[in-house]
């Protein structure tokens, strides 16, 4: 494959493990969190908006730099 390609493919996987741990967090997943010597704390809240910020931002990216690939579920780069 082409650079040009494997760059898609890179980028749409990112994408995808971004949704999917997003769709964890919406689905009742927890993320906790332990700094040095510290209590436990639920950090859900703050991991879910840096996710839905990261799949914002991959499909902004995508969109800019693949305009004329075919929506995901379409390509043709898809395997």
């Amino acid at each position: 494959m082409d650079a040009y390609i494997n760059h898609y493919v890179e980028l749409s996987s990112r994408l995808r493990s971004a949704q999917a741990f997003c769709e964890f967090l919406a689905s009742g997943g927890r993320v906790w969190d332990q700094l040095d010597g510290a209590a436990w704390r639920d950090v859900t809240a703050e991991a879910e908006k840096r996710e839905l910020q990261k799949v914002r931002a991959l499909e902004t990216l995508r969109r800019q730099l693949y305009p004329d690939v075919a929506a995901e579920d379409n390509s043709p780069f898809r395997h």
